[in-house]
């Protein structure tokens, strides 16, 4: 959903573009509880098993600014814009991510 709000993409281009900003280790987080619809958010769609790329990122907790930030580029990666302007998109990434990127 927060990759890929308007559900263009495949499960397999998302977790292409999550591996390739070493986003990786989100891949493997499990949700505390079980999965149940969000209903202040009023979501409707099948959020899977909650798992993978269909684990939940509450408004970004428990990720740093850096992870955050690697988010939000790939989100620009998979919309495919041809132009995207970033401010200081790197400043709260470590170095050796930043060469990555």
């Amino acid at each position: 959903m927060n990759l890929d709000p308007l559900n263009k993409r495949t499960d397999e281009e998302i977790e292409k573009v999550l591996r390739q900003a070493g986003l990786e280790a989100l891949l493997t987080k499990k949700p505390e509880k079980p999965k149940k619809l969000d209903e202040e958010l009023d979501i409707k769609e099948d959020l899977g098993d909650g798992t993978g790329i269909y684990f939940r990122l509450n408004d970004g907790e428990g990720l740093s600014a850096g992870e955050k930030q690697l988010i939000c580029i790939c989100r620009a990666v998979l919309r495919g814009n041809k132009i995207v302007l970033m401010d200081e998109a790197t400043a709260n990434i470590d170095i050796k991510t930043e060469q990555k990127i």
